[in-house]
Formats: C-alpha cells, structure tokens, sequence
C-alpha cells in the first residue's frame, strides 16, 4: 500500500496510447538499451493481476504499483522485450497493457524509474498462450503414391511440378529429384557418412539443405546439384521452408528462426503456441499461401501456425494415415509436407515409409491467404 497521499499517487496511462505513439520505434536501435544488472534501491514495487504471469493473446494485464518509501520517481520509462514504448504519466497507480498487438511466447516489461539522477530497473516476464482452439482439420486419401521405403525423409517440396526429398541418417542422407507421375529418381546427391541430412528448401534457383548437428547447410544448384556453398548456423537443422524474402527453420524446439538466405544470419524467432501451451518438436516445414504448416516430430500430427502471431490456428491428426499392415521394424513417424500450388496437390509421407499419399482437406481452404 501506498504511504503517500492520494493526491501524489500515480496513473499510469493504459497503453493503447503507447502502441498507437511509439510502434514505429520498436526497431529503432537507439531505443532499445541492455542492462546487465538491476539497481536495486527498492522504490518501486509492482503486482500483477495474476500470480503465474501466464495470460492469453489480447488479455489486458492488469497491475499496480506502489512505492514503499513513499519517494516519487522524477520519471518511469517502459519497455516491452528492450523496446523503449514510452514514458508514463504521474496520476494513479493502476497498469492497463493491451497485449492484442503482441505475439504468442514470453515477454519482458521493465521499468525505468529515476530518482534524483539514480535509476531503478524494475523486470517482470509473462507469457502469452494462443487465445483461440485450433481447428481440427478432416483429411481424405485423395491418391497414393509409391515412394522409396530406405527413404528416412527429412525434407520435401515441389518445384516445376518435380519432387524434391532430402533424406537422412548417417550414411544414408541424399538430396533427390522426383517424377512423380512416373516413380523415377532422375537425380541423387549423397552426403558424406559423417553428415546427417536434414530438411531442404528451394530459394530462387537453388537448394539449400541443413544438416542436423554439424551446424552447417549446403547451396545446391537446382539444376546440376553442384555445391556452391556452405553456411554455418549455431543451432541444430531440422526444418525448413521460405518465408517473405527470407527462411524459416527449425530445431526441435518451439522456436523458428527467420533467417538470411545469404548469409545464414538469424534475423529474428517465431515462439510458437497453441492455447495450452508451447508446441515443441517442430520439424519439417512447408509455407502455404502465408500459413506454415509443421510435421511434430514423433506424433501423428501436423500444425497450422500463423506466423505473424505465433500461434496455431489449425491441427492435422493423421493417425491410421499409414496402415498396420504397411509397417514394419523400420517404419518410422509421419514427415514430410510438399504443396504443388499449379497443380493443387497437398502431399504427405514418412520416415521409411512405402507410401505418399495426396489428401484433400475438406474443412480447410489451401488457397486463403496469410498477409506477413
């Protein structure tokens, strides 16, 4: 409780109006500072409506601050994840924050409080989970194909009505070039035996292939398959997909990295979330029409995400896809994702597995489009 007069509390102003002043900021560089350690002279104190800190997208946190010495800062600046939002007007000492504009995933505010010329660095983290119940999307066998047992599938797309597989496994990881209609492998390309082959993307007239632990991807020639050249990345390569004038890739986690088709450079991290929680194991990705469409690794799904806001719009349980009698000791899990957009097929296989299979998805629109 506040030791101070009413008269002197402090409002601070409900942060629609920050959004609406200061959005244009959030990249700039000379707003954004980094603090290596709190000053802690205790003048501050804040309390969140909730105790976990964990809300959904579009609550409005509510909170309130008091100040226990009863001394008055001169100012209180805020920041949201190190962007500077704005300063905070003197009046009340409720905290309305709108978090609509925000994304899914964890999130910083702080307070800078000065007092005298000292400053106080107040940090609290939230969460926010998807604000809505993913779709469940029905599926039917539209047509099956026949595909390469051996095949540990890591990567697929189409391009110029060709399929595209990468595969994986120590020893067994190669890049292939598929006609589809008539089942013919035109062009292989193997990896080394101490490589392990991850997920491909085609961008502009190239391939480029992650590996999963060895930290770097190879750039392919679409045409040749000759190496161009190699990049080196900090993080584990799973899946990967365009995205804008970039790249989106996977680690196993529930993060996805928007990254520099040049120079392999992350740009940026998608936090990923449906309304119960983080969705983990992302793997093979495919971007439709805006929509990222991701295998979860060891599970029988594939989830819808909205990249602009992190959060899983849709789910495809795929479950009995691949029949009992179809398996054996080395069937593995569903992956690999590939959409022919000129020709309307949306096509799915697994890790060892004898067959494609082209579905329909009755209560789900392929061509509505996500605007990045």
């Amino acid at each position: 409780m506040s030791k101070f007069p009413v008269q002197y509390s402090l409002f601070f102003v409900t942060i629609f109006f920050l959004f609406s002043c200061t959005q244009n900021n959030k990249t700039d560089t000379k707003q954004t500072i980094i603090h290596k350690k709190n000053i802690e002279l205790n003048n501050v104190r804040f309390k969140m409506n909730r105790g976990n800190m964990l809300f959904k997208l579009a609550d409005t946190l509510h909170g309130k601050f008091s100040f226990p010495n009863a001394i008055l800062p001169d100012s209180i600046l805020l920041f949201i994840d190190g962007h500077k939002y704005g300063k905070l007007n003197f009046k009340d000492s409720l905290f309305l924050f709108y978090t609509g504009n925000q994304t899914s995933g964890n999130h910083t505010l702080m307070f800078l409080s000065y007092f005298s010329g000292q400053k106080e660095i107040d940090t609290y983290h939230y969460t926010l989970l998807s604000n809505i119940q993913p779709k469940e999307i029905k599926w039917e066998i539209k047509k099956i194909y026949p595909h390469d047992s051996h095949a540990y599938t890591q990567g697929l797309f189409f391009k110029n009505s060709y399929l595209y597989e990468s595969t994986g496994q120590w020893g067994q990881s190669s890049l292939r070039k598929i006609d589809l209609t008539k089942n013919e492998i035109i062009k292989t390309y193997n990896l080394s035996h101490d490589i392990f082959g991850e997920g491909i993307v085609a961008y502009k007239n190239k391939i480029i292939w992650l590996t999963w632990q060895s930290h770097e991807a190879f750039e392919f020639d679409m045409e040749t398959f000759e190496l161009i050249r190699r990049f080196t990345y900090d993080t584990e390569g799973w899946g990967i997909t365009n995205y804008k004038d970039n790249l989106l890739m996977s680690d196993g986690s529930n993060l996805l990295y928007i990254v520099d088709p040049t120079s392999f450079a992350i740009i940026d991290k998608i936090q990923v979330y449906d309304n119960v929680g983080p969705v983990k194991n992302l793997n093979e990705l495919e971007n439709i029409n805006g929509m990222i469409f991701a295998n979860v690794y060891q599970t029988d799904n594939i989830v819808v995400i909205n990249p602009k806001t992190g959060i899983v719009i849709a789910n495809i349980n795929l479950k009995g896809l691949l029949p009992d009698e179809a398996r054996n000791k080395e069937t593995d899990v569903l992956n690999g994702i590939a959409w022919d957009k000129s020709k309307e097929i949306f096509l799915v296989t697994g890790k060892n597995w004898p067959y494609m299979y082209q579905l329909s998805l009755s209560n789900f629109d392929l061509h509505k489009t996500i605007k990045n």
